[in-house]
């Protein structure tokens, strides 16, 4: 296992989605799980689907809006973290990805 450095909160972030889960009334049926190296800080969203757009919403209205910009995040290889439109946003804002399959976003 690797060892990550992060010198300030929400510098290095971790993203997870847990899913399925039992529908809720309202339709969302996963969890978006967000955790900050720094202060173990995590947040949890439900959502209705697991696609990109879903998780780029979050990421930004959610994180980014009240946080700003991490320098890194952390994310397992899944779909909706690999696609184009996930990397033009990562791209845009100027952070980067890091890719492993053994870190749940908290340690």
């Amino acid at each position: 296992m690797q060892l990550y450095k992060s010198g300030s909160p929400m510098d290095r972030i971790a993203l997870n989605i847990m899913e399925p889960l039992p529908e809720t009334s309202i339709g969302n049926k996963y969890i978006l799980v967000i955790g900050d190296y720094f202060t173990k800080w995590t947040e949890a969203f439900a959502l209705p689907n697991q696609d990109t757009i879903a998780v780029a919403n979050v990421l930004v209205e959610e994180i980014i809006c009240r946080f700003g910009v991490p320098r890194q995040i952390h994310s397992d290889k899944s779909t909706q973290f690999e696609s184009e439109i996930f990397s033009r946003n990562l791209q845009i804002t100027g952070y980067r990805k890091d890719q492993d399959n053994c870190l749940p976003p908290t340690e």
